[in-house]
């Protein structure tokens, strides 16, 4: 259950409790766009990214694991991604989400969840995963995580240029779990000329995320979590002790094998037609073009000209990738798994025991410089052991080489086949409720209001800051919660 003292997460109210005595930041830029003018997407598990039913223009995002036990081989995730050019004279960006939560949802608390690209929480767990690679039909993702709460109408996240703006990109997903669903209306970013401070406090994870493995989320997505309460965020790591230190993505997805509740779709609900992704054949912005040519290379190895790639490509291996396991292969990686699970849970106890007290300072560290705890695990005695089950387990799961197809350069008459860029687009659902105008974003201040309270020194536990004084999201002021 999640419990909150707050949950004011309106744009205009957030700016109110900011600063309402100091003067306004001027707006460079405003770009809206309903929820259904997704720049691209992908699902894995029994999940669908589709029109939705209810809101005009806008989109649902659903996922289950599976359809039935039987055929749980992956975990379930829905994601549309945004992708916004933001001008370089901007320091501070407000992204705003409308949504709400479907009837068919499993969670109650939580209706999906906002990411957004991080540079520097890359490069925080670029040494942590580099030796477990992941499977390219899996992609990994490292940033700031935002709740989006089930009984907030919309939410308004502001956050600095710095790290999030890279080539001049905001990368923006939107993002539904294992028993998720729920549809967007917009998705609204605004970009201001001056620096806003915002404030971040502390928070044992329990109080929002009692069980990450409850989470089918963490499973593709990593980083710093952040609950939005109004006039600050509540930051905390889902995990106390992240299986990702051991051996990369390979043993924290291990590890959601043995702990995930499977989630499988109930037997009434029928999946809404995936949604339309439109490339025209020129190019519109080359800014755009350029960053979703190397979105698609980090994240699903697609090399060379995106135009080599038809739309059943693109289906095929990034937004609706299928993946069949055999009985065999099936209960090996289970098998594997299990070895894991067991053996970190076991390696964690003995940390815990040989630290002691020094334990908390260690997790600490860990957490701000995951690479760290990657070198040090790496003498633990239990470390061989799991990088040889993780190499087993990853063996089990991995699609064989023919599954692996390039694109086709050339058809049986000799002659490069013409990329689909016109499919056929399928009738709209009927809409119930109007969508609604372009909204202006309210002006958050460029400066918090003058306070008395004194100042509390961020310790970049949480969220991994390489200075005392400097958080990823933020070049906060931090003030210690009243």
């Amino acid at each position: 259950m999640v419990t909150r003292t707050l949950a004011v997460t309106s744009g205009a109210l957030l700016a109110a409790l900011l600063a309402p005595a100091a003067a306004a930041a001027p707006v460079i830029s405003t770009e809206y766009r309903y929820a259904s003018q997704v720049s691209e997407y992908f699902v894995r598990g029994d999940a669908a990214v589709s029109e939705s039913a209810v809101l005009r223009r806008g989109l649902r995002l659903a996922a289950w694991d599976a359809e039935n036990e039987e055929e749980a081989t992956r975990v379930g995730v829905a994601t549309a991604v945004y992708l916004f050019q933001v001008p370089l004279a901007a320091r501070t960006v407000t992204i705003e989400v409308a949504y709400q939560v479907d009837k068919e949802a499993a969670n109650r608390d939580v209706a999906g969840f906002l990411f957004v690209r991080n540079k520097a929480v890359e490069d925080q767990y670029a040494g942590a995963v580099k030796e477990g690679k992941r499977p390219v039909e899996e992609p990994g993702f490292f940033g700031n995580i935002y709740l989006l709460p089930a009984k907030e109408p919309r939410v308004a996240i502001t956050l600095p240029t710095d790290n999030h703006v890279i080539d001049g990109v905001l990368e923006v997903h939107l993002s539904a779990g294992a028993g998720q669903v729920f549809d967007a209306q917009y998705v609204q970013v605004t970009s201001f000329a001056a620096e806003v401070p915002v404030q971040v406090q502390y928070a044992a994870a329990d109080h929002y995320i009692p069980n990450p493995y409850d989470y089918s989320y963490l499973y593709y997505y990593g980083g710093p979590c952040y609950y939005p309460m109004g006039a600050y965020y509540a930051c905390f790591q889902p995990f106390s002790l992240d299986p990702i230190f051991w051996y990369g993505w390979y043993s924290r997805r291990a590890c959601y094998y043995v702990h995930h509740r499977w989630h499988h779709r109930p037997r009434h609900y029928i999946h809404l037609r995936p949604i339309i992704v439109y490339r025209p054949v020129y190019i519109i912005n080359p800014v755009i073009h350029t960053y979703r040519s190397g979105w698609y290379r980090r994240h699903f190895a697609l090399d060379g000209d995106l135009r080599r790639y038809s739309d059943q490509d693109l289906d095929r291996i990034v937004r609706r990738r299928v993946e069949v396991l055999s009985s065999e292969n099936y209960f090996e990686q289970r098998r594997q798994a299990h070895a894991i699970a067991q053996t970190i849970r076991q390696s964690e106890a003995d940390l815990r025991s040989r630290l002691g007290d020094r334990f908390r300072d260690h997790l600490d560290a860990w957490h701000r410089n995951p690479a760290q705890a990657a070198r040090e695990l790496r003498s633990d005695q239990h470390t061989p052991a799991i990088h040889q089950a993780a190499a087993r387990w990853a063996a089990a799961r991995s699609p064989k080489p023919q599954d692996l197809h390039p694109p086709r350069d050339k058809d049986r008459d000799g002659r490069r086949p013409e990329p689909d860029f016109n499919p056929t687009v399928a009738p709209r659902p009927s809409s119930t409720i109007p969508a609604p105008s372009p909204r202006p974003t309210e002006r958050p201040a460029a400066s918090p209001p003058a306070s008395s309270a004194r100042p509390a020194v961020c310790s970049g536990s949480t969220c991994g800051a390489s200075s005392p004084r400097v958080c990823p999201i933020s070049a906060a002021t931090w003030r210690a919660s009243s």
